[in-house]
């Protein structure tokens, strides 16, 4: 009562009465009723009812002053009334208004007394320090309750508080979290299904690697009648630009050279034969000199006139250029390698080449036909994998030794893993840098033919990529310091990372996980793999079908060139730049992205679901005291936590699946403008949906059951209370990790890179290894990831089991930690830098409390007495 003395007057007034009638039991004692007048039944009136206890004061007796008046006038009660209530010193009232008095209170009735008088305040103030106390004691007690007591603390920084309803995953009944889950789930499988069966029944690969013929529109090397002409040609390029003819295409058996005749059809070879006069025609034919750069011998004479009985058609055309095959189409070859030059506008001494020469005009026409994202990925990854299929199987067989053998040494001793994985990584790493960075930047060839590159330079993604592989070693390098700093800097807590596996790798060994987890995650996600390559390459081969048959008609067959019902009189419709077919090649585009992007979706539902499984063994395992371990952990089986999962979580962990890729690269943006804007641990923003959809968030959905949304914040939220924890120890671990997942990755590109060149073991000679090297690292990844992801799990699990533990009990007998000794021992010593909880620190810590409480309730009442002999005095 510091802040009101006219509170502290009237509690020293109340106290004198009483002790007043104490002393006269003769005499009744006197009430006041709400005017001010006393009650001859000695009773003051009650807002209840008329009884005759004294309950409240009169507000209108303080106000006249008439408190110490024992012979006032008793008046007759008068019916209850409400009044607003008006703090002390309020001026805006209409009384006080152009006044300003302080400390003067509003009337006050019965009901605004009791609710919110002094004696109100003072039985709240008590009520608020009993529930203080039980929060001390670790009893939930809500905000609301503590009142001047609660903590200012956001809530998400807040601790958990002990629930004694609390003990582990069992505490709460399960049952299905976000429905909507398993519907996108299930869109997703059926739209995949479908959109795959539909491009398996109509597409054909063909497609992606030959070309369609505008004459007849056939597949070159695949349909009937071509199928000895797997090459594609532009007789007419070389007269006639792109518009006017040039684009007109037939399947060839191979590339001509210069001076060779090609059988055609009688209507392609004819074709614009009326536009040409004899004179024409020979000049054609004749006006060619020799390249003296490659032959000293005189230029030949013409070449002999061709057989027609090689020629079903009996139609031949004049080759003047040397063609070469690129991605089955027929380009020139470079003007150094031509083996004759054409003169043209005049130039009379086989000088350079114009650029309306007939060689850059067949250049234009075919470079059209494989210059494209389709062309490129069949020919130049799918083709190249094709032809080391038997190299992928061998790698395959070794990568799954490496990382069994790698597996095996985990389980029985870590730091053997760790040291195996680390000299791994490091020195392979430094073998696929040595493949990029020797020959490009030092001039040193002692690796030529393992990394083999021959594909043509004109076209424009393989001139990118040119470009960039001299950098490719970059990223090597990078993991050598990456691993190489994590070994030196980190050293201190390698024994960490190595304890925290030693645990997971003990819980996994009795829960059965370390030969499950692999044998039933391997499965469906080579699966996955499977089927994204079969409906890539075959919505792919629609989608080119539909480009060729855009090409044919938009370019121009021979009947649209021999009817001339071009626009511009050329025979080629410039105004038509959209077709029905364009439109369903980009149907067919957007379909493979699809399809992709739902198998990544699936691949990552599998992992989620998995860790969800291994998540509630090891939650079984933790909240469970010494001796119950084992006990728990078989109760909750294999086939238990995997129906919990799939009948109550599968849905939470779809949408997980879906958020984790969307959110990927803006979790990276916030992440890096956190780091470097000084907001991290506790100053990170506590409801990012960017930061918060991570999965970490399986541990609080096989702990608590809860939702998605509600799983991702409380993981983001325990994580931000308890950063120094998480920071090391997923640092300790995930360094661990790191190591054997670029062990196994490297492994497979270098081995898949050395065999590549054996002859034997190809279809047909590589032309680019690094397609089926970097198939081969994304093969090695699954397989690690499939081994070793029950490990990283288990750790996470771990991590945040702890943290929560640590939150919601402190090591009294009441609240006993449910962490093995081995486990606080290690993150207390080895992460905090404190000395692990004992036997009596329990007790030592109860009491120290109990008596810091004592001490603070004795300095409350010593302050009381002492304003209430101060109160008397001034009386």
């Amino acid at each position: 009562h510091g802040r009101y003395p006219w509170c502290r007057r009237r509690v020293a007034f109340h106290r004198d009465s009483q002790e007043r009638a104490m002393a006269s039991p003769g005499l009744p004692s006197r009430g006041n009723s709400r005017n001010g007048g006393s009650i001859p039944g000695g009773g003051g009136s009650s807002f209840i009812r008329a009884s005759a206890s004294r309950v409240t004061p009169s507000t209108s007796s303080y106000l006249s002053g008439d408190d110490d008046d024992d012979d006032a006038q008793t008046l007759p009660r008068e019916p209850m009334r409400r009044m607003n209530w008006t703090p002390p010193g309020d001026t805006s009232s209409s009384e006080n208004r152009g006044e300003n008095r302080t400390r003067t209170p509003a009337p006050l009735d019965e009901w605004d007394y009791a609710e919110r008088g002094p004696l109100a305040r003072l039985k709240t103030r008590q009520l608020t320090e009993v529930a203080r106390e039980k929060a001390g004691m670790g009893v939930y007690v809500d905000d609301a309750e503590l009142g001047a007591f609660a903590d200012d603390t956001p809530g998400h920084l807040k601790k958990l508080t002990s629930d004694p309803d609390f003990f582990g995953p069992e505490s709460y009944p399960r049952r299905q979290r976000d429905w909507v889950g398993y519907y996108v789930a299930f869109v997703f499988i059926f739209a995949s299904f479908v959109i795959g069966t539909n491009a398996i029944s109509s597409g054909n690969p063909g497609y992606l690697f030959g070309l369609v013929e505008s004459s007849t529109g056939k597949l070159c090397g695949f349909e009937a009648g071509v199928t000895e002409k797997p090459y594609l040609w532009h007789p007419h390029a070389g007269e006639k630009g792109i518009g006017g003819g040039g684009e007109l295409s037939v399947c060839v058996t191979e590339c001509p050279l210069a001076r060779t005749w090609v059988c055609v059809d009688e209507t392609v070879a004819n074709i614009f034969a009326d536009d040409k006069t004899d004179s024409e025609t020979e000049q054609g034919a004749t006006q060619v000199t020799y390249n003296a750069s490659k032959h000293n011998t005189p230029p030949p004479g013409p070449p002999p006139a061709p057989p027609t009985s090689d020629c079903p058609s009996g139609a031949y055309v004049h080759s003047l250029i040397d063609f070469e095959p690129v991605f089955m189409s027929c380009l020139p070859k470079n003007e150094d390698e031509q083996t004759i030059s054409s003169e043209e506008d005049g130039d009379g001494g086989g000088g350079e080449a114009t650029p309306n020469t007939p060689r850059d005009m067949h250049f234009v026409s075919a470079l059209k036909e494989v210059d494209t994202p389709e062309r490129f990925i069949a020919n130049a990854v799918f083709a190249e994998i094709d032809s080391s299929r038997w190299v992928l199987l061998v790698t395959m067989l070794l990568v799954i030794g490496l990382t069994f053998g790698l597996n095996a040494i985990l389980n029985r001793d870590a730091r053997q893993y760790h040291s195996v994985a680390l000299g791994g990584s490091i020195v392979l790493a430094g073998v696929c840098a040595a493949l990029f960075g020797l020959e490009e930047w030092l001039g040193v060839d002692t690796l030529h033919g393992v990394m083999v590159d021959e594909l043509d330079d004109r076209l424009k993604i393989v001139k990118d990529l040119r470009t960039v592989s001299p950098f490719l070693f970059v990223p090597f390098l990078l993991i050598v310091l990456r691993v190489t700093q994590h070994a030196v800097r980190n050293k201190d807590q390698l024994g960490l990372g190595t304890t925290l596996l030693d645990v997971a790798g003990g819980v996994l060994s009795l829960a059965g996980f370390d030969v499950v987890v692999p044998v039933i995650t391997i499965g469906p996600l080579l699966a996955v793999m499977l089927w994204i390559t079969v409906g890539t390459v075959y919505l792919s081969a629609v989608a080119a079908k539909f480009f060729h048959d855009d090409r044919v008609e938009r370019g121009g067959g021979v009947q649209k060139f021999a009817t001339g019902n071009a626009t511009d009189g050329t025979g080629y419709d410039a105004g038509n730049d959209y077709t029905e077919h364009a439109g369903w090649h980009g149907v067919y585009r957007g379909a493979t992205v699809f399809h992709v992007f739902v198998c990544a979706w699936f691949a990552t539902w599998v992992v989620l679901f998995v860790r969800c499984v291994v998540s509630s063994a090891v939650c079984a395992w933790y909240w469970a005291r010494d001796g119950e371990r084992e006990t728990k952990l078989s109760e909750m089986s294999t086939w238990r936590a995997v129906r919990r999962t799939a009948m109550c979580h599968a849905g939470s962990l779809a949408l997980l699946a879906f958020w984790m890729p969307v959110f990927f690269i803006p979790r990276l943006i916030v992440g890096f403008v956190c780091y470097f804007g000084g907001r991290t641990d506790k100053q990170t923003h506590p409801y990012s949906q960017v930061l918060a959809y991570r999965s970490a968030a399986v541990c609080q959905i096989a702990l608590h059951g809860v939702s998605l949304k509600r799983a991702c914040f409380n993981q983001h939220h325990l994580k931000m209370r308890n950063g120094l924890i998480v920071k090391k120890c997923a640092s300790a671990s995930d360094g661990a990790m790191f190591a054997g997942w670029t062990c196994c990755a490297l492994a497979s590109f270098a081995s898949a890179s050395a065999m590549s060149s054996v002859d034997f073991l190809t279809v047909r000679a590589v032309r680019w290894t690094i397609a089926p090297a970097t198939c081969a690292a994304a093969a090695g990844t699954v397989v690690f990831f499939a081994f070793f992801m029950a490990h990283r799990e288990a750790v996470e699990t771990i991590i945040q089991c702890f943290c929560e533990d640590t939150e919601r009990n402190n090591g009294t007998p009441l609240r006993q930690y449910y962490a093995p000794a081995s486990l606080k021992r290690l993150i207390f010593h080895d992460v905090q830098g404190q000395r692990a909880p004992g036997a009596t620190d329990a007790d030592d810590e109860f009491e120290l409390e109990f008596r810091t409480q004592k001490k603070q309730k004795r300095d409350r009442r010593r302050e009381r007495r002492s304003q209430m002999g101060s109160v008397l005095e001034e009386e």
